[in-house]
This record gives C-alpha cells, sequence and structure tokens, in this order.
C-alpha cells in the first residue's frame, strides 16, 4: 500500500507567558482591609481554593500619616485579573478616600526584544508600563509612568524579577510605595462560581477604563457602545442575562433606553 503522505499538523508555538505587577497609591484619607475585601467580593472573588488555577494576589500596606492614612496596594500574579480590577479599583479607592489615586501597572511577556540603545547588550523582555490617576469625582486620566523606553528593553534577572524591579522604580519616582514598618494585608483570590466570562469580563474592563457606557434595545439583545480614551469605540450586543451580570460588575450606570 502507498505511503501515507497526509500533511502533518504544524507543532504549536509555545505560549508566550506574560505577568503584570500593579500598585495602586493613595496619601490622604483611610483604607481599611474590610474595604478591600468587601470590594472583591461584590466582584466575584473569593479566597482561592484551585491549586494550580490562575490567583491574583493583593497586598495592602497602610501606615498613619498626619491627616489620615497613606496606602499602597500591591497586585501580581493573574495578568488579565490585574488589568481587569486596576482601573475599577482605583476609581472606588479615590472615592472613598475622597482623595486621587495613582494606579501604576507593569507588563510583561515572555518573548525576545532587541535593544535598539545597545546593540551589544542582551535583548530585553517585551515590557509595558501605564499609570493612571482616579479622581475623587469618578474621573480617570492616563499620565505618565516616568519609564523610559531604553529602560523598558532592560533585564534584571529573570521575567518575574524584570517586571517587579521597572514597578518598583515607577513607585520609587512616583512615592508612596512599600514602607518597613507598613501594617500589611495580604489575600489570594480567585474568581467564584458564576462569575463574568471573559467576554463580559473584558467588557466590563472597558466600561470601567471609558467611565461611560450607552444602551438601546435591539430585538431580543442588547447593543453596548463604549468609547475608551485606550481602545477607541466598541460596540457589542448582550442578552437580558448578560446586561445583568455586566451591570452587576461595573459602578458606571449606562445611559439610554430601557434598564432591566
Amino acid at each position: 500500500m502507498p505511503d501515507d503522505k497526509r500533511p502533518q499538523a504544524a507543532p504549536r508555538a509555545r505560549p508566550v507567558r506574560t505577568i503584570a505587577h500593579a500598585a495602586l497609591t493613595l496619601r490622604a484619607g483611610g483604607l481599611d482591609p474590610s474595604t478591600l475585601a468587601a470590594w472583591f467580593e461584590r466582584r466575584g472573588w473569593a479566597a482561592a481554593t484551585t491549586a494550580g488555577a490562575p490567583a491574583l494576589r493583593v497586598a495592602a500596606y497602610t501606615r498613619d500619616v498626619e491627616g489620615g492614612v497613606e496606602a499602597c496596594v500591591l497586585l501580581d500574579d493573574d495578568p488579565g485579573a490585574v488589568t481587569a480590577v486596576l482601573a475599577s479599583l482605583a476609581r472606588d479607592l479615590a472615592r472613598v478616600a475622597r482623595a486621587p489615586v495613582m494606579a501604576h501597572e507593569v507588563i510583561g511577556r515572555d518573548r525576545e526584544v532587541p535593544n535598539p540603545f545597545d546593540p551589544t547588550a542582551p535583548p530585553g523582555f517585551d515590557l509595558t508600563a501605564r499609570s493612571l490617576e482616579a479622581s475623587p469625582e469618578g474621573e480617570l486620566e492616563p499620565v505618565g509612568s516616568g519609564v523610559s523606553d531604553e529602560a523598558l528593553v532592560q533585564t534584571h534577572g529573570d521575567l518575574d524579577e524584570t517586571v517587579g524591579y521597572v514597578l518598583r522604580d515607577v513607585l520609587d519616582r512616583a512615592g508612596g510605595g512599600p514602607r518597613p514598618g507598613d501594617r500589611c494585608w495580604t489575600a489570594s483570590l480567585q474568581r467564584a462560581a458564576g462569575a463574568l466570562s471573559p467576554r463580559l469580563a473584558d467588557l466590563a474592563r472597558t466600561i470601567t477604563e471609558a467611565g461611560a457606557w450607552s444602551l438601546e434595545p435591539q430585538g431580543d439583545r442588547w447593543l453596548i457602545q463604549i468609547v475608551s480614551p485606550t481602545r477607541g469605540k466598541r460596540i457589542s450586543a448582550v442578552s437580558d442575562d448578560e446586561l445583568r451580570a455586566l451591570r452587576a460588575a461595573v459602578d458606571v450606570e449606562p445611559a439610554g433606553r430601557g434598564r432591566p
């Protein structure tokens, strides 16, 4: 019999490992660990119990200062979770503390990037950094992270060490990072059963970043429109159940007709 000449499937590319570290800092007002715990619980997070599944690590450092409490909240480990909660947590902390909150995020991808500033240097990782300022009125404004393009292609150990180093550098420039003697509260969290699907979680994140969204009925579904300063215009259709879950996950009321 003739040999089987069917084409062989190409080997799958190795998934690119991605990590994210983030920090939120506030210099006035107050922050109680119970406030953080309740915030995450309302959004479908619970103490991590599933071994091997992605988890979001949260660490809150606080210290007493004249006029209130300074705080720094660190988020890391699960990159999708860090990005999903960063903007909305910053906005809500600013409202509660009645003071501005700075949010800083560094995302690292485990793939080589040539160093254009020094061709003789070893390649760096694929890093991006962003900073946001949340006002007590609920506004969210992108601000410079203070990290140069040259600094983003330099390595400081492995991927985790490099991302952590860059975030510490951002905090050193901006002030407000953890200090020796701070009170510390930590938690490891995972999405509870019934939490948002990846698609709805992405919509919730975009709504939170934009600070506004509109809603119109379209047959048996609902048409959502969002204009994000970082993602541009986005339109998506959702069912009644998806809309209820989405509205429960965000603190921004939609504009438009018909609100189930």
